[in-house]
């Protein structure tokens, strides 16, 4: 996912009758549902990262974060992660340390790095991430790939005319 500021979650929010038992009773269950503190406050105390890319243009440095976690019950050996930046035009191997790193996670633990790239072209963009791993069993690898627009930052245009 990319790298953006979180913003505040947006609490749930429904008006709560004081006087009304059965609000009441709404209200506490909804709290207890969401674990919001109260059901009539629309201010959240929680972080929440994006959940998708925001615009992306022409020249901005890209900064992503890749995480691996293991959410097995079994040991994940030899993990080598490997991340690529595919364009209409190329394909760019982006370095990472977790491409040679062949760590080792146990059950519920996870490995993570920043990764940042120059976008140099406009048009679609497809990040692919890539990871290889040993089970006891087998090897396993699978793919996740992530879509995305690159636009122009500003468009000038210009005519010239011939003044004879």
């Amino acid at each position: 996912m990319r790298l953006a500021r979180p913003k505040f979650y947006e609490n749930i929010c429904i008006p709560i009758d004081p006087a009304d038992t059965t609000s009441q009773l709404i209200g506490s269950a909804l709290c207890r549902l969401t674990g919001q503190e109260a059901a009539d406050i629309p201010i959240g105390k929680y972080l929440m990262a994006p959940q998708k890319f925001e615009s992306i243009y022409l020249g901005e440095t890209f900064t992503f974060y890749v995480c691996v976690q293991n959410i097995s019950d079994k040991l994940a050996t030899d993990i080598c992660v490997k991340t690529d930046l595919q364009t209409t035009s190329q394909r760019n191997a982006l370095s990472s340390q977790l491409q040679e790193a062949n760590a080792v996670l146990e059950p519920g633990e996870c490995l993570g790095e920043v990764i940042t790239h120059e976008i140099k072209e406009i048009g679609q963009h497809i990040l692919v991430c890539a990871v290889s791993y040993r089970t006891p069993k087998n090897e396993m690898y699978f793919r996740k790939f992530f879509k995305f627009p690159v636009t122009k930052p500003i468009d000038v245009r210009t005519k010239f005319y011939n003044a004879e």
